[in-house]
């Protein structure tokens, strides 16, 4: 099991500060100045009552509806469907440039939410955009990755706006699809084939390049062929101009310094994928585990925690983490690891039963 992945991989305004006469003359006594009256705060409405009142008027009266779905966006709590919504009507009033600005803002908010990034597309576009709607819907289709549709739509948007390093970096995002597709049905000289070509098409931008050796090293990683992992590995993280893609370089070295059993150099990788993406708890797993095998278990722990509490059961089943914690030296704290563990499972249950 590789931690990497497949081959893919209401708050009211705040109160006023003092009023500062602007400054004038010195013959301007303080006296004489005249302060404005102060504006009123916004409307904030947190209630799901504001939402279902705009989206009734939006069928007769979409002005008023606008006017509803504002007060409704004040509130900081708002939810992605609340901006479509507010999108959608701006849109029904020909005010495509106030669209485009709301949906920049939930992007934002959501930054994982591929529905927002897709009409964000669509709303540059409407405002005379192009590069910024191809930047919007590559998103979308990276976060959906096996959805055809944006990816489709993206690939169309890429042809009638997009430059030739537009059209490579599609080309490229395609061909490391079908790698993944090719190693998950265990076509592994298929997967590393695709891979090489994806390679070669992107040899002018190295970042382009780190992203394609990374899925090379992993794809080594589960052949055992931890040399040439370490090398593509190394060069991926070289390459790389982002701490998203240098993370996942960390991550991936710790996890290969594992399986060799090097752990100062895993728990190293680990600590410097941590400190990139804190809030990636695969990484925390890793600086576990390797902590665990240098005899820290205090802070073996403290790490496990930290992973728990980060979302672990959504990434890893409960039967692959204790596949991996099985091999680690917990001694006289296995129990304490154990009950961490099955509570972390059985929150995460609670939670998906709330939702």
């Amino acid at each position: 099991m590789t931690l990497c992945g497949s081959v893919v991989a209401c708050v009211s305004a705040a109160p006023p500060g003092p009023v500062v006469p602007p400054r004038g003359p010195a013959s301007t006594s303080a006296a004489n100045a005249v302060i404005p009256p102060l504006a009123p705060p916004p409307v904030v409405d947190c209630s799901v009552a504001c939402v279902e009142r705009a989206e009734t008027l939006a069928e007769t009266d979409p002005g008023q509806a606008l006017d509803t779905i504002v007060r409704c966006l004040s509130c900081p709590t708002a939810s992605a469907s609340t901006f479509l919504l507010a999108a959608d009507l701006y849109d029904v009033v020909d005010d495509h440039a106030s669209a485009a600005r709301v949906l920049r803002e939930a992007t934002g908010r959501y930054p994982m939410n591929a529905s927002l990034w897709s009409a964000l597309a669509s709303a540059e576009i409407a405002v005379g955009r192009p590069a910024a709607a191809l930047d919007a819907l590559g998103t979308a289709a990276r976060l959906r990755p096996q959805d055809e549709r944006l990816a489709a739509a993206h690939r169309g948007l890429v042809a009638r706006h997009g430059s030739k390093e537009d059209r490579t970096r599609t080309e490229v995002d395609a061909l490391i699809l079908e790698a993944s597709g090719r190693f998950e049905l265990a076509d592994t000289a298929g997967a590393k084939a695709t891979l090489l070509e994806a390679l070669e098409r992107s040899r002018a931008w190295p970042d382009l390049r780190a992203k394609v050796r990374l899925r090379i090293g992993l794809v080594a990683m589960a052949e055992r062929k931890f040399d040439e992992a370490r090398r593509a590995l190394r060069v991926a993280r070289a390459d790389a101009d982002d701490d998203a893609m240098i993370a996942a370089a960390d991550l991936a070295l710790a996890e290969l310094e594992l399986a060799e059993g090097n752990y100062p150099e895993a728990e190293r990788a680990a600590e410097a994928a941590t400190a990139r993406r804190p809030g990636d708890p695969l990484g925390h797993v890793n600086l576990a585990l390797a902590r665990a095998h240098l005899g820290d278990t205090e802070r073996a722990i403290a790490a496990l925690g930290a992973a728990l509490s980060r979302g672990l059961a959504a990434r890893l089943t409960r039967r692959e983490l204790e596949g991996l914690l099985v091999s680690a030296p917990w001694g006289a704290n296995r129990s304490r690891v154990d009950a961490m563990v099955a509570d972390a499972w059985a929150t995460s249950a609670t939670t998906r039963s709330a939702d």
